[in-house]
């Protein structure tokens, strides 16, 4: 995306860099939840909390698994829509590449 100020033929043209610091820090996901106000989206990326168990017996007696929310982004309504055109583009690609459609599982929430 290439930002333009000015009117008429006076416009100024800005390049953009995208850049990854060294000391951004990463984290896995595994789920997600999504709420949106009238101007703005809040994405909270999700890492289920698995408790170890010794047993089928310790296994069974377990009632909740927790997920930490690990990040949240927030986005306005534009960028919340580039983002899931540019997802739907990646996750073509991604099909084409590694998948069979017919394989692929619909997420759970």
């Amino acid at each position: 995306m290439v930002p333009k100020t000015g009117r008429g033929s006076g416009q100024i043209t800005i390049k953009v860099e995208n850049f990854l610091p060294d000391n951004v820090p990463t984290f896995y996901s595994d789920a997600v939840t999504i709420l949106h106000t009238a101007n703005e989206f809040i994405l909270s990326f999700l890492q289920t909390e698995f408790p170890l168990a010794a047993s089928k017996e310790e296994l069974e007696k377990i009632e909740l698994l927790r997920r930490k929310c690990v990040t949240q982004v927030v986005v306005s309504p534009a960028q919340a829509e580039a983002l899931i055109k540019a997802l739907d583009e990646n996750m073509k690609k991604y099909v084409a590449e590694y998948r069979n459609p017919e394989d692929y599982d619909e997420p759970e929430n």
